[in-house]
């Protein structure tokens, strides 16, 4: 028999779910009372475990897709890049093959300039010896015109003293054929006592007649001789010149032929030089040859890994679907739970509620630096932008109070949060096309409505304080 004073008021616990003072009803009453508090205790732990599983796999499949989407941007670059190696290896052999082939006509090239230096070289070397030798003989030739010159000079001194003495001849002869004549008009007056010397002088006057003929004949020749003699002079003079000018042109041939034969000596050193760097480079370029056919292989191992990578890449987002399976087997999950929970069986303490809100606060708190984060660094990075996936959304979407104070502020919260996380999604969209400043305006709006959104968290979690101090059910 159950007492009924006592055990009314266990009956009025068990109705209702609240916790009961010791009134000492009956144990049947108690026990039932007992494993129902601890049956809802344990209901608001399942409750809490799942909606935190539920978060759990959100933010996983979150980054696992995120990863994903990187795993595949990432293979489609490799792809991509390994097809330009390979294009630019395969450029690069055929560069490298023509670099060879030029190489070895430029080594045979060298090889031809070389021997054709050496012989210019023993060319010049010979026409060095000749010019020296052309050189020794216009010197010669040289000295021989001015002693020539000098002899010229003398004959030219000696004809003007032979006219100077057939002058003096000229002025006897004419002087004596002045007194032949005195002489002979003499004779004539001295009469028949002067013929003896009438004959005498008109011998006298013949012989200085002839005598003057001779030595005009003798002038004429002299001044023939000075005249050929001057022309000589000249003719030997413009020679000795001309010597100089040969003998100045052939030095400088001489100084021009062995400053060319040392230039020559150094080139034919330099491409002695070249020909050994080319053997080098040659050597080299065999080498280059090995390396770029390594490459090509390593790029055909590259392009089959990144290919392997990609199968890869959509083998794990194969992964993503039964998890987001899950996740959507966990929301509806929540629901029922939070169905369930409006049963006074089954209804969560104010606890949970407060719990679950102060949380939410931290989270957004979190979630606004995390977006700040990554749009200072212009690297985008996974963040929870579905507002029915994120930790609040998935106890919001769950639970439905029923206190009228906490009910006006907690429907009001909806398109808040909704935009709240929107504005996230456009910053992280703009920020991947390379739009900073777009980026930092979304950022900016949402943290316009982040104030408004976290005051009404903090408003909620007063009132539902409040109200479990005053013992008054949120979910009732």
């Amino acid at each position: 028999m159950l007492g009924k004073g006592k055990d009314k008021k266990i009956i009025d616990a068990i109705t209702y779910l609240r916790e009961a003072e010791n009134t000492g009803g009956s144990p049947e009453l108690v026990n039932i009372h007992t494993r129902l508090m601890k049956g809802r205790a344990s209901f608001e732990g399942i409750l809490t475990n799942t909606m935190t599983s539920a978060m759990n796999i959100s933010n996983l499949d979150l980054q696992v897709s995120d990863r994903v989407e990187e795993l595949n941007e990432l293979s489609d670059n490799l792809l991509s890049s390994a097809s330009d190696l390979n294009h630019i290896s395969a450029e690069a052999a055929l560069v490298t093959k023509q670099v060879a082939a030029a190489h070895d006509m430029l080594a045979q090239s060298i090889t031809e300039i070389s021997g054709n230096t050496m012989e210019c070289l023993q060319a010049i070397e010979k026409s060095e010896e000749n010019v020296l030798s052309i050189e020794k003989l216009s010197m010669d030739a040289e000295a021989d015109s001015k002693q020539m010159q000098n002899d010229m000079s003398a004959l030219l001194k000696v004809i003007a003293q032979m006219q100077e003495v057939i002058g003096s001849i000229n002025a006897i002869s004419g002087q004596t054929n002045l007194l032949a004549l005195n002489a002979s008009i003499e004779a004539a007056r001295a009469g028949e006592a002067g013929k003896g010397f009438a004959v005498v002088a008109d011998e006298i006057r013949q012989l200085a007649d002839e005598t003057r003929a001779l030595t005009s004949n003798m002038s004429e020749f002299v001044t023939n001789i000075r005249n050929a003699s001057q022309q000589s002079a000249e003719s030997v003079e413009t020679t000795v010149t001309a010597l100089q000018q040969i003998n100045e042109n052939l030095t400088v041939i001489v100084d021009g032929n062995i400053e060319n034969r040392k230039r020559l000596q150094e080139i034919n050193e330099s491409l002695t030089n070249i020909a050994a760097t080319s053997e080098e480079i040659s050597s080299s370029m065999n080498e280059v040859e090995n390396q770029a056919a390594q490459l090509d292989e390593k790029v055909t191992e590259v392009t089959r890994d990144v290919e392997t990578l990609k199968d890869v890449s959509a083998s794990v987002g194969e992964v993503v679907k039964p998890m987001i399976t899950i996740e959507e087997c966990l929301k509806d999950t929540n629901r029922e739970l939070g169905k369930m929970a409006l049963d006074a069986f089954y209804m969560p303490s104010n606890r949970v509620f407060i719990e679950s809100v102060g949380g939410a606060i931290d989270a957004h708190k979190g979630w606004l630096l995390k977006l700040e984060h990554m749009i200072e660094n212009e690297k985008p990075e996974p963040l929870q932008t579905n507002d029915h996936r994120c930790a609040f959304g998935h106890f919001y979407y769950a639970v439905q109070p029923k206190n009228p104070e906490i009910l006006a502020i907690w429907r009001g919260i909806r398109d808040q949060h909704k935009e709240f996380h929107a504005n996230g999604d456009k910053a992280i969209a703009a920020l991947k096309n390379g739009n900073t400043n777009m980026a930092r305006d979304f950022l900016k709006r949402s943290e316009e409505i982040s104030g408004k959104l976290l005051g009404d968290f903090e408003k909620l979690v007063r009132i539902a304080e409040r109200l479990d101090k005053e013992q008054i059910r949120i979910f009732e």
